[in-house]
C-alpha cells in the first residue's frame, strides 16, 4: 500500500471517531488528496472494517514500517537462540515473514543447517 493510501486509512479512522459519515469522509479526502484520494468503494470498505474493528493497526504498520533493528541486532537474536524459527524472529522484530527471510538469507547470508 503506497504511503499516501496508508495515511488515508488512518485519516478515515479519525474521521469516523469524529462522527463523520462516509460521504463526508470521501469529500474531505478528495479535498486533501485530490486525484490521489481513495475511491468511494475503498472508503466504504475501510469504514466498515474500522466500524467492525477487524483491522488491527499492528498488521497495517508491520507492512509499512521501516526497519527498526540492524542486521547486527538480528544476528544477535539468532545467536541467542539458534533453534528459533523465522516466524518467531519475525514476531520478535515486528517484521513480516518475507522481510525476515530476506534479511536472514540475503543481508546476513545465512542458511538453514539441518540437525544431525
Amino acid at each position: 500500500m503506497p504511503p499516501c493510501k496508508f495515511d488515508q486509512c488512518f485519516q478515515i479512522e479519525l474521521m469516523l471517531k469524529e462522527g463523520s459519515s462516509q460521504s463526508e469522509i470521501k469529500a474531505r479526502l478528495d479535498r486533501l488528496h485530490g486525484n490521489n484520494a481513495l475511491s468511494k468503494s475503498s472508503v466504504q470498505r475501510w469504514c466498515s472494517q474500522f466500524r467492525s474493528e477487524h483491522v488491527q493497526k499492528d498488521n497495517l504498520l508491520k507492512s509499512e514500517a521501516p526497519r527498526k533493528c540492524t542486521t547486527a541486532q538480528v544476528c544477535g537474536l539468532i545467536q541467542q537462540d539458534r533453534c528459533s524459527t523465522i516466524r518467531q524472529l519475525a514476531n520478535d522484530m515486528n517484521f513480516s515473514f518475507g522481510c525476515t527471510c530476506h534479511l536472514i538469507k540475503e543481508d546476513l547470508a545465512m542458511k538453514k543447517t539441518p540437525a544431525k
